[in-house]
């Protein structure tokens, strides 16, 4: 089992079952907004979500979500993420990652 880092400038990923896809994107909590699950399809779960705080806090300094998503069978899949307030409809930033699994 590996782990295969992606950051946000990344939108396609081929691993192998076993292998544990960790997603970093930048988030600022203070504004309410954060990145949120929006669909999950082909055989993917996720199966950690946290927020990491900046290595030297600030106010209103960002950290960094990490989104761990291990593939449960061969073929292709896909994750939705959209970055918004859980009370609110505005999306400012959408991410959608296309995972092939061999």
């Amino acid at each position: 089992m590996s782990e295969i880092h992606l950051s946000a400038g990344d939108s396609e990923v081929t691993v192998r079952l076993g292998d544990v896809v960790v997603v970093r994107l930048p988030e600022n909590g203070t504004t309410g907004y954060q990145w949120q699950v929006q669909d999950v399809e082909g055989g993917l779960e996720v199966t950690g979500s946290d927020f990491l705080p900046p290595g030297e806090v600030v106010p209103g300094g960002g950290g960094t979500r990490v989104l761990r998503v291990r593939p449960t069978k061969a073929g292709d899949g896909r994750l939705a993420l959209h970055l918004k307030q859980p009370w609110g409809d505005d999306v400012a930033e959408q991410y959608a990652l296309r995972v092939t699994v061999e």
